[in-house]
């Protein structure tokens, strides 16, 4: 159990409800990158990470410019 979320509710209905609270506090994930490289929406101004999502997350880049960046030295190198 996870403290933040409080104690285990006694029925489904009311888990639910906890859950989607919770679901909807959280970050929308813009995706778009390659179709595997997401960037979360919050906070609203420059800095946020790109991760890439396959059979792991993975941190792949500081920012969006770090991003890129490392996107186009990768396709140059062969990667």
């Amino acid at each position: 159990m996870d403290a933040g979320w409080g104690p285990r509710p006694a029925d489904l209905q009311s888990a639910f409800a906890i859950a989607t609270m919770h679901i909807g506090k959280a970050p929308i994930l813009i995706s778009g990158f390659f179709r595997i490289d997401f960037m979360p929406d919050r906070p609203h101004e420059a800095g946020n990470p790109v991760y890439r999502s396959s059979t792991d997350i993975i941190y792949y880049g500081l920012d969006l410019e770090d991003y890129l960046e490392n996107g186009i030295r990768r396709h140059k190198e062969g990667y």
